[in-house]
């Protein structure tokens, strides 16, 4: 008899016994693991309010101080805020450099031409 590596709820007991805690396979049966659970709207709001800041844009990454400010004004964990902040740099502000750098070369490129 093998046993699963892993307890199902992974040490948290609020899991326990939660309908939440399924996911469908991909013959539409369930199959435990672990629930996707998304932070509160004011929270993200405040994350992105200071991902997006002018003072913070160039360069996304929470000082001790301001993860701290952060956690308080939030109220998640460490944990939680660096993963949001390392999400976060990859799916909002990677893409926002990104354009940002391709409608300057596109200026730039327009205005060589003109010249």
């Amino acid at each position: 008899m093998q046993r699963d590596r892993y307890p199902a709820n992974h040490g948290d007991e609020e899991d326990e016994g939660d309908e939440d805690d399924y996911d469908e396979d991909e013959e539409g049966g369930k199959v435990k693991g672990r629930s996707r659970r998304e932070l509160p709207a004011k929270a993200v709001t405040i994350l992105k309010e200071w991902l997006l800041s002018d003072e913070h844009f160039t360069h996304p990454y929470p000082t001790t101080q301001d993860q701290a400010q952060l956690m308080q004004a939030t109220g998640i964990g460490k944990k939680q805020l660096k993963n949001w902040f390392t999400n976060a740099r990859r799916r909002i502000w990677k893409p926002l450099i990104k354009k940002q750098l391709e409608v300057r070369c596109t200026y730039l490129l327009k205005n060589k031409r003109r010249n």
